[in-house]
């Protein structure tokens, strides 16, 4: 009889993953190339923007498991404000509402 542990007993975060298989990181502008071809060049401030978000997100990846809430507070909601769609003519639409 075969026994197993399932992979989430044993890897529980983004170090675990780095520790156990030694990887790392890349930060090669052509590691998927395919993602930054022929795109608009971003201004300063996108620019800033972009790596403000992405070292909140390295900071908080590393040792804890992020939740899809945690995920949209530090990645998604900056990323939509920077790119302008928080502000009309786009309107955020949900099932729920909320009375304040």
């Amino acid at each position: 009889m075969v026994s197993g542990t399932a992979i989430t007993d044993v890897i529980k975060t983004f170090g675990d993953l780095q520790t156990r298989f030694g990887l790392y990181q890349t930060n090669q502008d052509d590691f998927f190339r395919e993602w930054t071809e022929d795109l608009p060049a971003l201004n300063e401030q996108e620019q800033a923007g972009i790596e403000r978000i992405k070292r909140r997100y390295d900071y908080h990846r590393v040792d804890h498991l992020l939740l899809e809430g945690t995920v949209n507070l530090i990645v998604v909601s900056p990323l939509l404000e920077l790119a302008g769609f928080l502000d009309p003519p786009f309107r955020i639409r949900s099932p729920y509402g909320v009375e304040l």
